[in-house]
């Protein structure tokens, strides 16, 4: 393209030609009759350097030539797009353009819902090669084609959905030395200090500080400080909720305590996670109903397998022999109140530690907190926070949930099987909703196997059984606003939950629900 060219039809009437054979489909939208470079305000946003005026596509000629360029190929891509009312659609096609990425941070907006993973499509495609990329795209339109030529209405949660599985997530590609890092880091738990991992992985320091940096870029692991949110009196209760509403998913997205949502592939039952004040447990146990269940959870365990290669024909023999080592003896845990007294703004720091996994003193004494470096030696010093860098599953394998129905005293049996050939995320639940329930990561190549294996070990008691649309980290936040300072507890609005489930259970068993706490 030569640089005092200003009408540019032919140019882009090439590229939307590229992208019908591309994609082998036809254009749903308007094609400009006309593109030409003009005096265009550059604003940051989906259609970045552009403005249609009469169907004509007016490209701001202030723009770098590689910049026109990519606007070229993204606008050509977007009249195979069908017309739908969220813009995070358009990430596709400047995924397809190959635009710059810090260009495209400026103009996307990222998603933050508990049901999927948190949304950011700069940093998501450019863990991808540009041949990835364009796989990735190709797929995610003419999924989202069939489902317009079909009459169905595209929503966000279809595309997301679609982009989870072309994507194939959550696997991630890690380099050798973030791998060499990352198995590392299970041997030595908590104790993650530099030097610790560089003897292990016989990696220099210089080495190890860039796979730590890149393995938290990636969300692979998350640190160097943890959360332990049971010092906040806090427990972890689970939902079995069968083809819910749109409407009880909408509450349930905007629900504070919603900590991550898990959607088998083929069933329409979802597990929800909650992390809810335990002063509400007697009322949460008595919930149930048509299609609902509710458990708290009395065990948890994640165990990371040492990402060594598994032969499929081992995997069964593996599991067996895990499942009948004589566990030893697993005590309940609990939550407890915290060891001291905190305020808002230990709560509002708390918060920042969680979502970030550190905090310098100069961000917390930005947000109000004072004396930072006492405070983090307190949260530290009570088991509120923990250092160390914690494995979140993504880029270790294929996700898949269990549901299994078997009394407490098997659940390290049932950790060991599973955890012989797999890095599983493990719950024992107490209540209506009665069992294990795993997440389990598993390396594609033994997941055929690992499905027969847990079928015939586990035989009946194994009700559930699935991939994962998706599963990832939680983007869950501590509920600053909803802090008891007197009682040293979070608040919820009992009466508000449990009426979003009314259509499932009858009005005078709310009511109890309800007047159990009250």
């Amino acid at each position: 393209m030569h640089e005092k060219i200003e009408d540019l039809t032919d140019i882009f009437m090439e590229e939307v030609k590229k992208a019908a054979k591309f994609l082998n489909e036809s254009p749903v939208r308007k094609v400009p009759k006309k593109v030409i470079l003009d005096n265009v305000e550059i604003e940051n946003n989906y259609r970045s350097g552009i403005k249609m005026v009469n169907n004509e596509l007016r490209i701001s000629k202030k723009l770098p030539r590689d910049k026109i360029e990519a606007i070229l190929r993204r606008e050509a891509l977007i009249t195979f797009l069908p017309e739908v009312d969220f813009l995070q659609i358009y990430d596709l096609a400047w995924a397809y353009a190959n635009a710059d990425i810090s260009w495209w941070k400026e103009c996307s907006q990222p998603i933050n819902l508990p049901t999927f993973p948190i949304y950011e499509a700069p940093g998501m495609f450019s863990l991808y090669s540009q041949k990835e990329r364009r796989s990735i795209v190709k797929s995610t339109v003419k999924s989202i084609l069939l489902l317009y030529e079909q009459g169905q209405e595209v929503t966000l949660k279809d595309y997301l959905s679609i982009l989870m599985i072309s994507r194939r997530y959550p696997s991630i590609k890690i380099s050798k030395k973030e791998e060499k890092v990352l198995k590392s880091l299970i041997k030595v738990a908590s104790e993650a200090k530099l030097e610790k991992l560089a003897e292990i992985s016989g990696l220099s320091l210089a080495s190890v500080s860039r796979a730590i940096r890149g393995l938290l870029a990636k969300k692979v692991i998350h640190g160097p400080y943890n959360l332990n949110p049971l010092r906040l009196s806090l427990s972890i209760f689970f939902m079995e909720l069968e083809d819910p509403s749109k409407e009880e998913i909408d509450f349930l997205e905007s629900f504070p305590y919603t900590y991550s949502v898990y959607k088998p592939v083929n069933s329409d039952t979802y597990y929800l996670a909650f992390l809810m004040p335990m002063k509400y447990k007697s009322a949460l146990l008595r919930l149930r109903g048509r299609g609902l269940r509710m458990g708290r959870a009395v065990r948890f365990s994640f165990e990371m397998h040492p990402l060594e290669p598994i032969n499929p024909e081992e995997v069964l023999s593996m599991m067996i022999d895990g499942y009948k080592t004589k566990p030893e003896v697993l005590p309940y845990y609990r939550e407890e109140k915290p060891p001291f007294k905190l305020d808002r703004k230990d709560i509002i720091a708390l918060n920042l530690l969680l979502q970030k996994g550190k905090a310098s003193r100069s961000q917390l004494r930005k947000i109000g907190v004072t004396n930072p470096a006492e405070r983090f030696s307190r949260y530290r010093k009570g088991g509120i926070i923990f250092k160390g860098y914690l494995p979140t599953g993504l880029g270790i394998g294929e996700a898949v949930i269990a549901k299994i129905d078997i009394p407490y005293r098997d659940f390290l049996r049932v950790r060991r099987a599973i955890g012989s050939v797999s890095s599983p995320v493990l719950y024992f639940v107490e209540g209506s909703l009665n069992g294990t329930i795993a997440v389990c990561f598993v390396n594609q190549e033994i997941l055929s196997t690992f499905i027969k294996s847990m079928k015939i070990i586990f035989g009946e008691s194994l009700e559930l059984l699935d991939i994962l649309v998706s599963a990832g980290p939680s983007s869950w936040s501590l509920p600053v606003d909803l802090w008891n300072e007197e009682e040293q507890t979070f608040e919820m609005d009992l009466e508000s939950f449990v009426r979003a489930f009314l259509n499932r259970i009858n009005e005078s068993e709310w009511k109890n629900i309800v007047t159990t706490y009250t």
